[in-house]
């Protein structure tokens, strides 16, 4: 990025008189008038959930749910979702994996609740999060256990229920979002439980932890790696690590249970 755009962007950012919605939008202006933001209509289909979105703690299946059953509720509105901002998937081969493998680990937590990753994901959300993921997961079929939706997502039975077609609109097609682009992602530290995660889950794909370990060695620089590796093979409820799981689902749900708004 030009040196003077990044001094142009530090001198809002540190401006006290401005409130934090200007703060953002005038930031953001400067991004796209720079060429570094452009908006494009995405498809559910295209978009993880940043592996540091909300601190690095992505969405949980339940409150994904909870937003959507809202949504259909009040009325789905395209409206509220104009503010919607995603980020190209890294260009480097191995941080777009750990990009792509962190959110694999959260599929994989939610017990078929959210759809599967394909791979071909070009976008990771930065926030329109719950609605994204709650989009692909109707796509995918996912099970829910929202009392006030079916057992089995699907378009066709919302839609018999919710005359809506804002929202069909919505999983078919998607909404427009403001994407960032990748060549100025800069990598943020994984947390102890997403290396965790990720081990587990690169295990229970090779059937060997030093694979696993490798694997995640790439994405992060992190000197007692091997002694989380030794954790999530010996303390962790065998090779289904039902401990990891249900560890990061108290988690998240401590964590985002203050509400199903938007």
């Amino acid at each position: 990025m030009d040196a003077s755009l990044v001094q142009q962007l530090e001198s809002i950012r540190d401006d006290a008189g401005l409130a934090v919605n200007v703060t953002a939008k005038k930031m953001l202006e400067v991004l796209k008038q720079g060429g570094y933001l452009y908006e494009q209509l995405l498809d559910p289909s295209q978009l993880i959930v940043h592996s540091e979105n909300r601190s690095g703690m992505m969405v949980i299946a339940y409150n994904v749910h909870c937003r959507g059953h809202a949504a259909l509720k009040v009325g789905w509105s395209m409206a509220k979702l104009t503010e919607s901002y995603c980020m190209e998937l890294s260009q480097n081969t191995l941080r777009r994996q750990a990009q792509l493998d962190s959110m694999r680990a959260l599929v994989e937590a939610s017990d078929g609740k959210l759809a599967g990753v394909a791979g071909t994901e070009r976008f990771a959300s930065l926030s329109s999060s719950h609605m994204s993921q709650f989009c692909r997961a109707v796509r995918s079929g996912c099970s829910s256990e929202h009392e006030s939706l079916p057992t089995v997502l699907a378009l066709e039975t919302l839609t018999k229920k919710y005359t809506d077609e804002q929202f069909a609109t919505a999983v078919r097609r998607g909404w427009a979002f403001c994407s960032l682009n990748a060549s100025n992602h800069i990598a943020g530290r994984l947390t102890e439980m997403e290396i965790a995660m990720n081990l587990a889950a690169h295990y229970k794909r090779t059937g060997c932890m030093d694979t696993a370990v490798e694997a995640c060695r790439a994405m992060c620089e992190l000197g007692y790696l091997d002694a989380i590796a030794e954790w999530v093979k010996k303390y962790t409820g065998g090779e289904q690590f039902v401990l990891i799981w249900s560890v990061a689902r108290r988690w998240w749900w401590f964590y985002y249970m203050d509400g199903c708004g938007w």
